[in-house]
């Protein structure tokens, strides 16, 4: 999301110093958008020390705004206040301002005193009792975006840890049974425990089919229908999305609740920005702002549905798709540059 907050930053006028965790592992996120890359200077921390290159930078530099791209975040017993924390040593000229992903995170944060929320985007809009955020969606990825077809052998591509997996495998294997058409499904996981939770799932899986094969609680999942990854690099992510025919939206049941009045994952912006239209309840593609001409859209328990459309749609529909996907997202980006505006100009 980094580079798509740049972008709206940059639209709006402004020199953008980019302070961003030191390239591990993950490699540059800035992968497929030199265009931004260029028009800002980069610096890096390391081992979450961001404060002091903060400060040293305001030393050298006059700002008008310190801007988080994210204030969840995740600590052992709960969530830091990395907005009350940007507060103690900012020195720009019209304050901090910043997103939160998720309004849980927010009233954990409000209980160490108010939080003006005129300083808070989402990357949906919350309106809620507890909260207003507007919107500001960054889905800016890639200078260029790859019209490819469909897959002969139909791609989901599944990302985070709040996706309901077991459903996808479930919903997979019977779609492709019914249907008889190959369906592969790529996991990335971004944490070792997730990774190894997916290899054991597999085996257990196969074991058992093996072992009872009229057990149908546990249908057959093959390792040349599930591919999992841990960790990709920004450019093998992005590889990965490229190649994909769909975005696996599914989220666990017990925060469907959120994600479909408050939360955003990942998964959204990915899907704007990569023109990959999204599998995805019908609670949360409400909330994100899918229709079912930018989406395939299945009602709570029936994703096997969905899998079945995805499987059997035409190459036509296929790329009417992606042109209202693109549609809805030049509407996004365009609106979320306007609520950032006006958020900005109020502090003025």
């Amino acid at each position: 999301m980094i580079p798509g907050f740049a972008y709206y930053l940059i639209r709006l006028g402004y020199e953008v110093d980019c302070l961003i965790q030191e390239p591990g592992q993950d490699g540059d996120v800035f992968y497929l958008c030199p265009s931004i890359k260029k028009k800002i200077r980069l610096f890096y921390y390391h081992d979450g020390k961001h404060r002091q290159h903060i400060e040293s930078l305001q030393k050298e530099n006059v700002y008008d705004l310190l801007f988080a791209t994210s204030f969840d975040k995740k600590k052992k017993d709960g969530w830091e206040d990395l907005f009350r924390e940007l507060l103690s040593y900012d020195q720009s000229r019209l304050g901090v301002i910043g997103c939160y992903h998720s309004l849980k995170t927010y009233l954990e944060n409000r209980k160490n005193g108010p939080l003006p929320t005129q300083r808070v985007v989402s990357l949906s809009p919350v309106d809620s009792g507890e909260g207003f955020f507007r919107e500001a969606n960054a889905n800016y990825y890639s200078d260029t975006i790859l019209g490819r077809p469909k897959n002969r052998n139909t791609r989901i591509l599944s990302i985070g840890h709040n996706s309901d997996r077991y459903a996808l495998f479930r919903a997979a294997e019977s779609a492709r049974k019914s249907t008889k058409q190959p369906i592969e499904v790529v996991c990335v996981a971004r944490s070792i425990p997730v990774t190894e939770w997916l290899k054991r799932f597999i085996a257990q899986k196969i074991n058992l089919m093996r072992n009872n094969p009229a057990d149908k609680n546990f249908p057959p999942l093959y390792h040349k229908h599930i591919r999992v990854m841990w960790s990709p690099s920004f450019k093998t992510l992005f590889r990965e999305i490229e190649n994909s025919d769909f975005l696996d939206a599914s989220v666990l049941p017990e925060t469907r609740e959120m994600f479909s009045n408050n939360r955003t994952s990942g998964t959204k912006q990915l899907s704007l920005g990569f023109l990959k239209p999204c599998i995805i309840e019908k609670d949360v593609a409400e909330y994100y702002g899918f229709s079912d001409r930018s989406a395939i859209i299945y009602e709570e328990g029936k994703m096997e549905d969905a899998l079945i459309r995805a499987v059997c749609m035409p190459e036509e529909e296929y790329r009417e798709m992606v042109t209202e996907l693109e549609k809805l997202c030049n509407e996004i980006r365009a609106r979320s540059e306007r609520n950032l505006k006006t958020l900005i100009d109020e502090l003025e």
